[in-house]
């Protein structure tokens, strides 16, 4: 299991439909983001690079996600530096570990039904 359920829980004060509901918001989010992402690798625009993974991480790590985390800052510094071969190695990395993790969000997201 990847997502830390418990921690979740913490942030939205116990509300298990708010979880269902912000699940769901990741589940239909995630692939857009992973793919400006990639897109703002392979233009170069560490800008955007930076944005992008700074956004995804905090969103990782409101569902403890810490290793898928701990990538998306790596990324994040990647980005910052410029450094686009590291970029494009940990983008694959981490997009590997957020479809892995798709079922369980999706589980989750169901709750919100």
């Amino acid at each position: 299991m990847q997502i830390n359920r418990n921690l979740a829980l913490e942030h939205v004060d116990g509300d298990s439909r708010l979880l269902a509901d912000l699940a769901l918001i990741f589940v239909e989010d995630c692939s857009r983001l992973v793919d400006k992402l990639r897109h703002s690798i392979g233009e170069g625009d560490r800008i955007a690079v930076e944005r992008i993974a700074h956004s995804l991480k905090g969103r990782l790590a409101f569902f403890g996600m810490e290793r898928e985390r701990e990538l998306a800052l790596k990324l994040e510094v990647s980005g910052r530096q410029g450094k686009f071969a590291e970029a494009r190695r940990l983008m694959t990395e981490l997009d590997m570990k957020i479809e892995t993790a798709m079922p369980e969000f999706a589980a989750l997201a169901d709750d919100a039904g």
